[in-house]
């Protein structure tokens, strides 16, 4: 992992930026030794984001196959879509306006809707972003963009797409990468005419899967071999985007680079751990996509898995994301058969205090099928069963539980005190005053437009932190069990058998927010 933030300040173990920010140094000339310490700390000064994307510009481009001089087209497959407006788009734009993509490199979206790079335009560019002075950039950025419309199981339109493609580039090479912002109901379609239609001939091609993938296990597995078939394993990244978010990106140096969590970290301690997730906004045009999945399968499966899995699991052998994945997978196993009474089924509703948006419920959103009982809202209890989690939770003979709260204000300075200024109870001092053994480098406080290291290697492609992100077969599988019993326990459908038991009393959750 990247980074590891502690009180505000931010500690970094990217060896690869750090060595290249100390050349640079070194090539200034050597101090004098009466600067003694205080020049040493006044090095570890935050860099500004120019700064830190050329270190990362010379890490990318030393003497290997990213080369300025091949041809990259990213094709955003859904390019009309709320990923790709809110996401896909403006992640493009930040690698671009920070030359952090190669200077060749044209982006294409395909959909339906028959739109125009205008329409594109106006629905991403709210979440870029760009600053006033950015604005020339910006224009280089869409004039970079194209648009094709067409039908996702219809070869015509993916050999227009291809003529396309071909018309956008002079030399023999072209590297294409293909992003699937689509729900799974068409991937078979859209991966079959981009194996047959739209792969180059003299250059890389890859397909990025987005989550859910999916609607069940018996779907995951018959997606899987399918799309296996068309492509090798080395070309296929399954993504959770989630896992790309910086804390959840450094979960595993929270845990296991800070030594005051290992011995407490387990049943004897923690009563239990709650993950939440809420979003500020209703469905608001995306009924006939999310009707089809709920809340389960959209983030529960696996946006929530996952963190359960980090927050979890035994310390992996390394970063490597075969041995994390290893990791995960055990966790999984060990999560008993979820029960109907410990699941909380929902469905939002207008407030009628709110204003815009808010005052909508789920089934007033035109685009949601009349009396719907698709969950918006769910709470599930799981229990894993392993040694470090198995059994009643807290010290033995005491009834009530200690809850660590965020502290109100953080401490101006790291360590290992739990209790500053008063502000969490009871204190807690788990490791000495001082750290034992050297620790990686501190960067004093972040400073305007600083980067944290782990969003720096994976602006950087960094393969380790890129690997980090994807999401195995083994672990999509296995997370699927945890909510689809297998084998002799498989029986209907756990939202079945939940909206029977709640149908006389449906939880009814105001807006907005959805877990």
């Amino acid at each position: 992992m990247g980074t590891r933030a502690s009180c505000g300040e931010l500690h970094t173990d990217s060896r690869s930026i750090g060595d290249t920010a100390q050349r640079r140094r070194g090539q200034q000339g050597a101090r004098s030794p009466a600067a003694g310490a205080e020049s040493t700390m006044a090095e570890q000064v935050a860099l500004s984001r120019t700064q830190v994307c050329g270190i990362l510009r010379e890490e990318l481009y030393q003497g290997d196959a990213f080369h300025q001089s091949d041809t990259h087209i990213f094709i955003i497959m859904g390019a009309s879509g709320d990923l790709a407006k809110k996401k896909i788009y403006p992640t493009l734009w930040w690698l671009f306006r920070d030359g952090l993509l190669p200077e060749d490199t044209y982006i294409v979206g395909y959909a339906r809707s028959r739109l125009s790079v205008a329409d594109i335009r106006r629905q991403s560019e709210p979440f870029f972003k760009a600053t006033p002075e950015e604005k020339p950039r910006l224009e280089e950025f869409f004039a970079r963009n194209s648009y094709v419309a067409g039908q996702y199981d219809d070869a015509a339109s993916y050999a227009r797409l291809n003529s396309h493609m071909n018309a956008l580039h002079q030399g023999p090479q072209a590297n294409r990468l293909f992003y699937l912002a689509l729900p799974p109901t068409v991937y078979e379609a859209v991966t079959k005419n981009i194996r047959e239609t739209c792969m180059s001939r003299a250059g890389w091609n890859r397909v990025i899967v987005e989550k859910p993938f999916g609607r069940d296990l018996q779907s995951s597995d018959q997606l899987s071999n399918h799309i296996s078939s068309l492509f090798r394993e080395d070309q296929i990244y399954r993504i959770d985007h989630y896992l790309g978010k910086e804390m959840v990106q450094n979960l595993m140096v929270l845990r296991f680079a800070n030594r005051i969590f290992g011995p407490i970290w387990n049943r004897d301690n923690i009563a239990c751990v709650i993950l939440t997730f809420k979003e500020p906004f209703g469905t608001e045009g995306r009924g006939g996509y999310f009707d089809e999945f709920g809340i389960i399968r959209d983030v529960m499966q696996n946006h929530l898995l996952q963190m359960l899995c980090l927050v979890a699991m035994e310390k992996p052998a390394s970063t490597d994301s075969d041995d994390v994945r290893d990791e995960k997978v055990k966790v999984l196993k060990c999560i008993s058969e979820v029960q109907a009474s410990n699941v909380v089924l929902g469905q939002y509703v207008g407030n009628p205090n709110g204003e815009g948006e808010a005052t909508r419920g789920y089934l007033d959103d035109p685009t949601v099928p009349c009396g719907s009982t698709t969950a918006t809202f769910a709470a599930v209890v799981l229990y894993v069963e392993n040694e470090r989690w198995d059994g009643r939770a807290g010290p033995p003979g005491r009834p009530e539980g200690t809850a660590l709260r965020q502290p109100a204000h953080a401490p101006s300075r790291p360590g290992p005190a739990l209790s500053p200024r008063g502000a969490l109870h009871p204190a807690l001092r788990q490791s000495p005053e001082r750290a034992q053994g050297r620790g990686a480098p501190a960067v004093p406080r972040r400073g305007r437009g600083h980067l944290p290291a782990a969003v720096q290697a994976q602006r950087a492609g960094d393969p380790r932190a890129a690997r980090r992100g994807r999401v195995h077969q083994d672990d999509d599988q296995e997370a699927r069990h945890v909510l689809q019993p297998r084998g002799v326990r498989a029986g209907p459908d756990l939202r079945q058998q939940i909206q029977e038991r709640e149908a006389p009393r449906r939880l009814r959750a105001p807006h907005p927010g959805r877990l």
